[in-house]
This record gives structure tokens, sequence and C-alpha cells, in this order.
């Protein structure tokens, strides 16, 4: 209880009291990135298991992106893949959905390089039309959902490319702008 305590305080001050600067971008980009691997591993991650397990799946993934009273109130129904993957990972107006903090992401690395003249390429450009392409396809036919699937064999692909995209992305700003060292480079032809 005091762990949390401690960290809401924490996240409370940096939210409300810590002016815009670079120091918040840093640490709000740094937020955003754990966050959206968090998404892709947990929430979405969690479709790549048998559809047998799906109603629980597709409840914790809305759980985990504080999501279940949006989708209650966005499509009334009973739960289904596609619906449910569009709020967690499609939705660029709910703040816990993976292309939120794609679109933070970006917008982040644009300030900074503004600021400060470093550009470190975006790596995630095509991550959310991927992704969108394979919602798409849990809309189709139901034999695209089973566990040798189109949908999920797209799915994981889209999910393990994005969280390496993900830790590459927060390598190129570690070198960009906390590395004093340069980058290694080879030498000769091996």
């Amino acid at each position: 209880d005091d762990i949390i305590r401690f960290v809401s305080t924490l996240s409370g001050l940096a939210s409300e009291n810590m002016t815009r600067g670079t120091g918040w971008l840093f640490l709000d980009l740094g937020r955003r990135i754990e966050r959206a691997q968090f998404v892709l591993g947990s929430a979405i991650g969690l479709f790549q298991h048998s559809p047998i397990d799906w109603d629980a799946a597709m409840r914790l993934a809305l759980e985990l992106c504080d999501s279940s009273i949006t989708y209650r109130w966005r499509y009334l129904g009973q739960l289904q893949p596609a619906p449910v993957l569009d709020l967690v990972a499609l939705d660029d107006s709910n703040p816990r959905a993976f292309a939120f903090q794609l679109r933070s992401i970006s917008s982040h690395l644009d300030r900074l390089a503004q600021a400060s003249g470093t550009r470190v390429p975006d790596l995630l450009a095509s991550l959310d039309a991927d992704l969108s392409r394979a919602v798409r396809l849990f809309d189709g036919e139901e034999k695209s959902c089973r566990p040798a699937g189109l949908a999920l064999g797209v799915l994981r692909e889209i999910a393990a490319d994005g969280l390496l995209r993900l830790e590459e992305l927060s390598e190129a700003i570690t070198r960009a702008y906390f590395s004093h060292v340069p980058a290694a480079q080879a030498v000769g032809s091996m």
C-alpha cells in the first residue's frame, strides 16, 4: 500500500505540477512506450490463446486497459473479439489504447526534435495500420479466429513486430539523447 501511495503521489505531481519541458516529455514518452508494450504484450497478447479462453481474455483485456465501462456503453451487447480489439488497440480517443500511445509517442518525438535538433526515426509508423488490418480479419469468417486461423496468425506477427519495434525505439532514444558514446561501427569486412 505504501508503494502504491508513493507511486500515485509521484504520478500526480508529474501530471499536475511539472512544467511541460523536455524533462516532462522524456518522462511521458517513457510512460507511453511502456504502456504500448503492455497493451501489445498483455491485453492483445491474451488473444493468442485458444478461442475457448477468449471470453475471459476479452474481459481481462478490457479490465487491463480500464475500458470495461466504455465497452458496455459503446457496444451494449456481448463480448466479441473485433470490438474489444478495436477499443484496446485502435481507438485513439481511448487513453489506454495502443493507438493513443502511438499518437502520443509520435507527438513527443516531434517536440523533442524541435527542441534539440536531434530526430529519432519513427519506427512505429505503420503499426496502427497493420493492427487495423488484423482487427478487420476478426470480423470475417469464424474459422479465421481459430488457433491456427489467419486472424490470430496476423495478430501474433504484428504484436511480436510491434514489441520489437518499441524496444528498438527505446534504444534509439537512449542513443540519441542519453548516450555520450557514439554508436559502435564495424571496421573492415568480415
